[in-house]
């Protein structure tokens, strides 16, 4: 019998257990708090632009939609810790009553989508995938457009929290499954 059969490594690969998984998952939220330290205030609105979607998207993309619905949960978890994971740096433990509640709730959603859309990637096609990846995004903004209301109207939320963003998230709509794609390329090739 060898060690490793007796180590009971045989079995199972490091990839497969619970330690590289929860490895991945918090690797994973603080990239999305690196992503945040990308921030452009505009002085229109209280909502920054980031590369956080950007994040959001790879991961879910990457790791699939339950463990990237986690990342964002975890994320979550850490700015009502008071982790300094928000948008440039910042520290606000009452992220989920802030104007920017509904995007970072948002985000798991966006993360999900993005994973089951990585999942049915090969079954729906290269311009399907970038279609739903838009909605995945759209769904963010009308999320952090809906909470936004609460603050500033309708009119003023649809015009401050989503229309500014649009070019934007279709940029990184854009990179996001190009990136995806070289992966998912470089994957075969192995």
């Amino acid at each position: 019998m060898s060690y490793a059969a007796i180590a009971g490594l045989e079995s199972k690969r490091f990839t497969d257990t619970r330690l590289f998984v929860f490895a991945q998952i918090l690797l994973c939220s603080l990239f999305v708090a690196l992503c945040a330290r990308i921030r452009i205030p505009l002085p229109f609105t209280p909502v920054p632009i980031t590369l956080q979607t950007f994040a959001v998207m790879l991961i879910g993309g990457t790791l699939g939609s339950r463990k990237g619905a986690l990342v964002m949960l975890l994320y979550i978890a850490e700015a009502m810790l008071g982790f300094p994971v928000l948008s440039g740096g910042r520290v606000d433990p009452l992220v989920l009553v802030s104007p920017v509640a509904g995007y970072i709730v948002g985000f798991v959603f966006q993360a999900y989508c993005m994973g089951k859309c990585a999942e049915r990637a090969k079954s729906i096609g290269e311009s399907m995938v970038f279609f739903y990846s838009l909605l995945a995004s759209f769904a963010t903004l009308v999320c952090g457009a809906l909470w936004l209301t609460l603050f500033i109207g309708l009119e003023n939320a649809v015009l401050m929290g989503i229309v500014p963003f649009i070019p934007g998230d279709i940029l990184k709509v854009f990179a996001a499954t190009q990136v995806l794609k070289a992966r998912s390329l470089a994957q075969h090739d192995l």
